[in-house]
């Protein structure tokens, strides 16, 4: 039907109808095509409802589609089809994979059970633990505030790439190692090395304590 002020075709003939089949608009600026209650678009007011059993919705840049791998969102300039894809951009479906695709050498995914995580230069800083491939041909550091961790500085854990490694107290109580200089350092008050107290655990043994040092071999 048509009036002056409203269009429609179906069994739809007002703003308020939800159900029946057509199209519905009118001069207030109420829209409505109903298919059934699973597949509508209505536009009331300030309001938008859209239902559909299944949803497509694909420009050269956005995919988005409800019937593929339990609903799907692809984003780049040539939008991936799956998780397997190697054009760059964002991939994620309902299985629960994922891609954020740069390049073969940066990307990370996530298919099935497998997590892949591969770039040319990575830093994770997680205030305690601070892990990066930007200096010292890679470093892991552990401390209150790792990043800022050393084969010098710093009370907690660090190794590098270059063979420095150090866990202990800053000056203080630890081991380190020194590649460049070839020094190893052991530092302590007191020590054991070995075996030794009551039987049945006396053995050989080196200890250190109060300034004096002691040696067994004894079983």
């Amino acid at each position: 039907g048509i009036d002056t002020s409203r269009i429609f075709l179906g069994s739809i003939t007002s703003d308020t109808d939800t159900t029946g089949q057509g199209v519905f608009m009118d001069s207030g600026g109420h829209f409505r095509v109903i298919g059934n209650d699973t597949n509508q678009l209505i536009v009331d007011g300030g309001s938008l409802t859209m239902k559909s059993d299944t949803f497509d919705l694909a420009t050269s840049n956005i995919l988005l589609r409800s019937a593929q791998n339990s609903g799907m969102l692809s984003l780049g300039s040539t939008p991936n089809l799956d998780v397997s894809g190697s054009n760059a951009g964002i991939y994620m479906d309902g299985t629960g994979d994922f891609l954020a695709y740069g390049d073969g050498d940066n990307f990370i995914k996530k298919d099935g059970a497998a997590l892949t995580i591969k770039s040319e230069l990575f830093t994770l800083d997680a205030g305690e633990l601070y892990i990066t491939d930007a200096v010292s041909n890679g470093m892991i550091a552990m401390g209150s505030d790792g990043s800022t961790m050393s084969l010098t500085a710093g009370t907690g854990f660090y190794a590098d790439g270059g063979g420095d490694f150090r866990v202990g107290k800053e000056k203080g109580v630890g081991i380190s190692f020194d590649q460049s200089e070839g020094l190893l350092i052991m530092s302590s008050s007191t020590f054991l090395m070995g075996t030794s107290g009551s039987a049945p655990t006396t053995g050989a043994y080196i200890s250190g304590s109060n300034g004096n040092l002691s040696i067994s071999s004894s079983n």
